[in-house]
This record gives C-alpha cells, structure tokens and sequence, in this order.
C-alpha cells in the first residue's frame, strides 16, 4: 500500500550537486584549517538512510568553518540508525530491541486513553514510575548517548512517518494503512532524542519529520491536509500572488500538497518568505528570504501550544483563521498557466483541509521547519539559520 502520511526528503537535483561540488571544493581543494574545537553532532535521519542529507552537511559544516564567534570550529556527525547500524551489538541496536519490546505497552495505553490526555505524556509519566520497563532503558539510553554531543539533527524522511497512534484519536493499531510497527520505534526514538536534547539544553535543527516530532512533543495537533487518493479524476490546483514579488504560487495535491514546477515535478520552484527576524537581518523591511519549499502531507495545526518556551515564528502560506479568505488567491485566467481551471480550483478547496498550519516555531531548544532552510544556503539568505545554530551548538559546555 503507498504510504501517503510522510514528509518527502527527495532533494532537489540542483541542490545536490551544487552541494557535492561545494563540500569538495571546501574540503579538498581549499587549504585545511587548524581546528580549535569540535562540535560533535547527532544525526537522526530516514531509517532507509545510512547518511546524512549532502545540503544539510554543506550547510552546518559552511557555518562552522567560516564561524565569527570563534575560529577553527569543526563538524563532526554521528548517524543514529539501528536498522543501518554497523554496530550489530552496539548501543542502537540494543535501544531498537528496547523500543520493540514496549511497543505492546503503547497500544495498550492508547486503548485505554481518556479524553483530554496525551499519548506521550501518558509513556513519559509510565517511564518515571517504571524505570525497569523496556521503554524507560530506551529513554535513559538515548540521554545518556546525547551527552557526548552538542547539537542535534533530525531530518526530513521518505520512508520514516510519524506514527499516527500518537496523534489521531481513532487509531489504536500498530500496523495501520501506511503506518508499521517500524514507524512506532522511530517516533519514540525521535521524542525520546528530543526529551535528551532539551534536559541537556542542547540546540536541536528539525527539518519537516523532525518539526513535526516537535510539535507533538510540544502538544500541538496533527493532521493529514487532504484525503489519500491515489490519482484525481480532476488535479487539484490553486493559484495564488506570492506576497514578495517571487513567481506566481500554483499549489497542488498529488500524493503531497506542493507547489512545485508544474513541468517539471523534481523542481519545487521559489515561494520567497521573509526570514524571521530572530536571525538577525530578516523581516519584512529587510532583504533576507527563506524559500518555503513546502512537500508534506501532515499539517501542524491546531491546537497551537500556548505553553512557556513556545513561540510560532511563521505561519504556513496556505493557512486561514476561521472565516478568513485568502486575499492572495488568483481567480479566472492565470497568465502562463492555463492548467489551472475552475474545477482544479474547486477539486483544490474541497481537497485541502483548512485552518491554522505553522510551518515554522521555536520551542525550548528546537527550531523547527515544515521546509527546508538547506537547500537556500548560499542563493538566498537561509545562511543565518545554520550560523545561529552553530553559534548555538558552541555555546553548550
């Protein structure tokens, strides 16, 4: 069965190869540095992956080495996989067989879960009173493989999905459509990092999975956007002004809700945003951008979390508050892009769930993306992200 409720880590051809080209470059060709001092990182990407992304390792090393708070500083990445694992007795594979015996113990709560109570609160609160079980070794082992290191990564994924036990009310099954047992351990496994990275007050980079993952540690809500069809009898698609003077915005649905180049799907096109002004040079009367180049299927949506240490930084170009009309969107004829039709309109708005969507927040130490800042490093100014949570990452003693 394809597996819809996932968050597309296929990186942009151009990017990838712009950023090969740049970290050989960077490493081989230009003269090594005399490292100070390392930032040791942890790295949870897709469980089908035993490396990590190429544009975010051009982006955390870039930032290292040409770092103003202090010279010499040098990346250095840990892949925490236990299927990919080349450690066949190592502590990830000891964590994973700990995260497989309590998953009976997760379903089992959720069975019996009451209204208004939380999945994760509920395992984290059997974790303090029963630091035997399964799950809890899983909890106090990760924290104790975090505090070897600095700064955190979770990436967005392909094959990963953010198990939907722990945030859609009607399922109460390991094994569910799209969703295994697999995605069970690896969504405990990522809150559990997080859990690790915010006790130990390290700074912590999600990318789509890894925002969504903090989101719901956070309380927030999760759901799908659109329904899981496999092809549209009419394709949903929506024309609206980009708010910055980039191209015109044509979003669609196919098995994600996009906006990328309608002739050529591997391109996610530009929806130039302001980069929040917390990175320093960002903001509407600024000239810094981030390009929101949103593919995702789960939507971080309501209930936003009104809880101390969280703050939405950005909303989602496509999110509504009750009663609010989208004054950007483009009605009739769209000049070059005759696709787009009254019923691709209407097979869109009936498609797409609206409502409140965050695509960017910052909570205790994380700072979390429905995009992906790595792919702008050097076109636009997403830079100052990567510099932040260097300078960040230097800072934890």
């Amino acid at each position: 069965m394809m597996r819809n409720y996932r968050c597309n880590s296929l990186l942009p051809r151009l990017t990838l190869a712009f950023a090969a080209l740049f970290v050989f470059m960077g490493l081989v060709l230009q003269p090594v540095p005399a490292f100070s001092r390392t930032i040791k990182t942890m790295v949870v990407p897709d469980r089908a992956q035993s490396n990590m992304q190429p544009a975010i390792f051009y982006s955390f090393k870039t930032s290292a080495h040409r770092s103003k708070v202090e010279k010499g500083l040098e990346m250095k990445f840990r892949i925490f996989n236990p299927y990919l694992t080349s450690e066949p007795t190592g502590i990830q594979k000891e964590i994973l067989k700990y995260l497989e015996a309590g998953r009976a113990s997760v379903v089992e709560k959720k069975k019996n879960i009451k209204d208004g109570e939380k999945l994760f609160e509920l395992i984290m609160a059997d974790i303090k009173s029963n630091p035997d079980s399964p799950l809890a070794k899983a909890h106090e082992a990760i924290g104790t493989l975090m505090m070897d290191y600095k700064l955190l990564i979770i990436e967005s994924t392909g094959l990963t999905v953010l198990h939907p036990i722990f945030y859609n009310p009607e399922v109460k099954e390991l094994e569910v459509g799209y969703a295994t047992a697999n995605d069970v351990n690896d969504t405990l496994y990522g809150l559990f990092f997080l859990d690790a990275a915010f006790n130990q007050g390290k700074p912590v980079f999600g990318t789509c999975h890894g925002a969504q993952l903090g989101y719901l540690y956070a309380g927030g809500g999760l759901i799908r956007l659109f329904p899981p069809v496999k092809e549209w009898k009419v394709k949903p698609l929506y024309a609206r002004k980009n708010p910055y003077g980039a191209p015109t915005e044509i979003w669609a649905i196919d098995q994600m809700l996009n906006a990328r180049d309608q002739k050529d799907r591997a391109d996610y096109g530009m929806l130039k945003y302001p980069l929040p002004e917390m990175f320093g040079k960002g903001g509407v009367v600024g000239q810094a951008y981030v390009n929101k180049d949103l593919n995702h299927t789960l939507g971080m949506t309501e209930p936003v979390p009104t809880i101390d240490n969280f703050e939405v930084l950005s909303f989602h170009p496509l999110s509504l508050k009750k009663g609010q009309v989208d004054k950007y969107e483009i009605k009739g004829n769209v000049p070059g892009y005759p696709q787009v039709q009254d019923a691709n309109r209407e097979a869109f708005n009936k498609a797409l769930r609206r409502g409140v969507i965050v695509d960017l927040f910052k909570y205790k130490t994380l700072l979390g993306f429905q995009y992906h800042p790595q792919y702008t490093y050097d076109s636009l100014q997403t830079s100052a992200v990567f510099d932040y949570l260097v300078e960040k990452a230097a800072a934890v003693k």
